[in-house]
């Protein structure tokens, strides 16, 4: 049982690094507990977490919390950029955030990938990680790199250990 529930965890939190991408809603320089936001701090880079809208214990909260762990861990800085429910505004929107520079840029699905893809040699400095996109999705620049994994594994995974559990 033990051993099962390693195994569980370990899938779990590899599919939590998979949907990478994360940030918060506090402004600039105020992450990581820190308080206003115009102090300098030392910074390894800049990640943008790019998503629609936090709030509903989905990819994007929980890129979120890999995000943020990784942004603790190796001294980035994190950026959260939310454009919301409009998918209208989603390309605009990053194309304008892009423009702050960032090492690397977190997204989510299909509709910004296509406006990456054709974007991405502007910002040859900047790595594109795309998540839940199809897995057949022909990627044709070197910076953009996409993650595709299937919901249902996570809720089967979770059925096992609860049935498990029972007696």
């Amino acid at each position: 049982m033990k051993k099962f529930l390693a195994i569980l965890l370990a899938v779990l939190m590899l599919v939590s690094l998979m949907t990478a991408c994360g940030g918060n809603n506090e402004p600039a320089g105020e992450e990581n507990g820190e308080e206003g936001g115009n102090e300098a701090t030392e910074s390894n880079g800049r990640i943008l977490n790019y998503v629609g809208q936090l709030g509903d214990f989905g990819f994007y909260d929980m890129s979120q919390v890999v995000t943020l762990e990784l942004a603790e861990e190796y001294g980035y800085e994190q950026v959260l950029v939310e454009y919301g429910t409009d998918s209208a505004v989603a390309v605009p929107s990053l194309l304008d955030a892009l423009d702050s520079g960032y090492d690397y840029a977190v997204c989510s699905s299909w509709y910004v990938i296509d406006a990456i893809l054709e974007n991405a040699p502007v910002y040859p400095d900047t790595n594109f990680l795309v998540f839940d996109v199809a897995p057949d999705y022909e990627w044709t620049t070197e910076n953009v790199y996409g993650v595709s994994f299937g919901q249902n594994e996570a809720s089967f995974l979770t059925a096992c250990y609860q049935a498990a559990m029972t007696k």
